[in-house]
């Protein structure tokens, strides 16, 4: 066993071509994934959008707040709610989500997926 704790230097911004946001891995095995995300309001890590699902995840709110855009096959219509610490969510492989920072403090989520979706 192994405990993790977050620490700023653990995170590492990504990119992709529809937004950004920070990530630290913490738990890395073939069936689970887990680990943290990051997204800051005012930075370029402030919202990433139609994050594509291709595993299933479940989602803590652990600080701050957001908006959580969620959007299921055919991606005709979404469903966006506000989120804050101490909320839980589950996410269905197949869906497409948008996360966007509502306050000024960070919007940080634990994450844990299943199967391991395979980034860093």
């Amino acid at each position: 066993m192994k405990v993790h704790r977050l620490s700023e230097g653990d995170l590492a911004e990504y990119k992709t071509s529809d937004g950004a946001g920070k990530l630290a891995v913490c738990i890395k095995t073939p069936n689970i994934t887990a680990g943290f995300t990051r997204f800051e309001k005012g930075t370029a890590t402030a919202t990433l959008r139609n994050w594509p699902y291709w595993y299933d995840e479940v989602v803590y709110i652990t600080c701050g707040k957001g908006k959580i855009t969620h959007s299921d096959p055919p991606f005709t219509s979404s469903e966006s709610h506000e989120v804050q610490a101490g909320d839980l969510l589950y996410i269905a492989k197949g869906s497409k989500m948008t996360f966007e920072a509502l306050s000024n403090e960070p919007f940080d989520l634990l994450y844990i997926t299943h199967p391991d979706p395979g980034f860093e």
